[in-house]
């Protein structure tokens, strides 16, 4: 499966992420597409605590744009959320926010 997805990605012609030959490449072309990790047996927090998170990102297209991150348990219920602003421009960016929980619960995902 890595191979077709490396294959797929090159056809596209997205050069790597730094540092990171593993990477995914959504399309807005459905809608808001989506991204979630579970992590192992669901990710636990707690209420108030700040959460870091990073990504390197780029937009093709060299317009600008926006990530959302949210921990939601399995019914949808968001706990804790962050927006990422991706500057204009075609070369891949470190972002960094951070997320603090609302609640504290065992078993969420990050999306």
């Amino acid at each position: 499966m890595e191979a077709r997805c490396r294959n797929f990605v090159d056809r596209l012609g997205v050069a790597d992420p730094p540092n990171n030959p593993h990477y995914a490449v959504l399309s807005d072309d459905l809608g808001h597409p989506v991204l979630i990790n579970d992590g192992f047996n669901g990710i636990a927090v707690k209420a108030g605590e700040k959460y870091d998170c990073s990504a390197f990102v780029r937009i093709p297209s060299g317009k600008a744009g926006r990530l959302s991150w949210r921990l939601s348990d399995k019914n949808g219920n968001v706990l804790g959320t962050t927006i990422m602003k991706v500057p204009a421009g075609t070369g891949w960016k470190k972002l960094s926010a951070i997320i603090t929980a609302n609640a504290t619960a065992p078993g969420l995902r990050l999306s």
